[in-house]
Order: C-alpha cells, then sequence, then structure tokens
C-alpha cells in the first residue's frame, strides 16, 4: 500500500506541479507524461528511426556501437550519431532483435527466479536484506525505459554483485528460531 501511494504521489508531482523543474533528471522524466512533448516526439522518432535501420540487422550494430562509445570510437555513423536515449534502446542498436530478447529473457530469469528465491527464505533479517537489493534492482530495470541507468558506474557493478547474493541467499538461510536460540547460546 506504502508503495502504491508513493507511486502515486509521485505521478501527481511530476504531471501536474513545476517543483525542481530546474533540476535536469526531473524536467526529463516530466517529458515522458506528456504525449505533446518534443522531447517525447524526439525520442519516438529515433526510435522509428532505429526500427527502419535495424530491420535488416537482427544481431544490431556490434558493441560499442552507439551512444557515447559509438560516437567516440564510430564517429560519422548512424549508431555513433542517433542518440539512444534509453538503456534498452541501446541494448536493441547494439545487439539487434536476438540481443534485446536474449537480454530481456535473462533479466525476467533474474526477476523470476530472484522473486522465487525470496519467497522461500525463512530468515526475517536476511529476507529483508536480500528483498532490498532485489527492489534495487527492479528499480533500475524500470528506470533504464527513459534513461541508460543499468551499464552506469558504479551501478552496474553493484547490480553484478547483488544478483548472486540474492541467488546465493538460500546458503545462508537458517529458520528464525535456530537463529535466535543459536544467538543466545552464544552469549
Amino acid at each position: 500500500m506504502v508503495g502504491v501511494i508513493t507511486i502515486g504521489l509521485t505521478f501527481y508531482f511530476l504531471k501536474y506541479t513545476y517543483a525542481l523543474q530546474g533540476v535536469e533528471q526531473v524536467r526529463r522524466m516530466r517529458t515522458a507524461l506528456d504525449s505533446n512533448d518534443p522531447s517525447l516526439l524526439v525520442r519516438l522518432e529515433n526510435q522509428r528511426a532505429f526500427g527502419n535501420y535495424l530491420a535488416s540487422r537482427p544481431f544490431g550494430g556490434g558493441i560499442g556501437s552507439s551512444g557515447f562509445w559509438g560516437n567516440r570510437f564510430s564517429p560519422g555513423t548512424f549508431l555513433g550519431e542517433m542518440p539512444t536515449d534509453s538503456y534498452y534502446v541501446k541494448v536493441w542498436a547494439e545487439t539487434g532483435l536476438i540481443g534485446i530478447c536474449l537480454h530481456m529473457l535473462v533479466f525476467g530469469f533474474f526477476i523470476g527466479k530472484g522473486g522465487y528465491v525470496i519467497w522461500h527464505l525463512r530468515d526475517p533479517q536476511l529476507r529483508q536484506k536480500i528483498l532490498a537489493i532485489f527492489a534495487a534492482f527492479i528499480g533500475v530495470l524500470l528506470a533504464n525505459y527513459g534513461n541508460n541507468v543499468y551499464s552506469q558506474y558504479p551501478v552496474g557493478i553493484i547490480l553484478y554483485i547483488g544478483i548472486p547474493f540474492i541467488f546465493m541467499s538460500p546458503e545462508w538461510d537458517t529458520p528464525a528460531e535456530t537463529t535466535t536460540s543459536a544467538s543466545l547460546s552464544t552469549r
């Protein structure tokens, strides 16, 4: 319930107020909530251009061929000059339809298996810690829709380390009663 209220308040803040308009990230998030916003329309047009370009390239343009690195190492090329604006568009441009589908399947596996692992943890303190890592992962995946968050330093490194913690957590899990009695017997 707290999450739904927070999302509702955030939506209201972004859609119906102009508070923090001077902050670039807030201003950018607001562009996605107005279907007539010129910035959103340019992003959608760029995605159509990517779709036309990648229609004959199922494996994309190659890793590092788009965005910042594409502009640095492949200047003057379509992918090097076209802004990606999103992590998913970047992955799509670099790896094509096959790569983005594989990428989404891997993320889907992480979400499904991570949720299953967390659901079956018995130690409430461990569950809360692993749930925090899992929530951060889900939040970054959602933020990737509008920005290239996952591959930025240090977010990517933290999540690359956090995902194994989620999958290794059953090894550290102990029943709540055992944890309490064990901690009392060591005192």
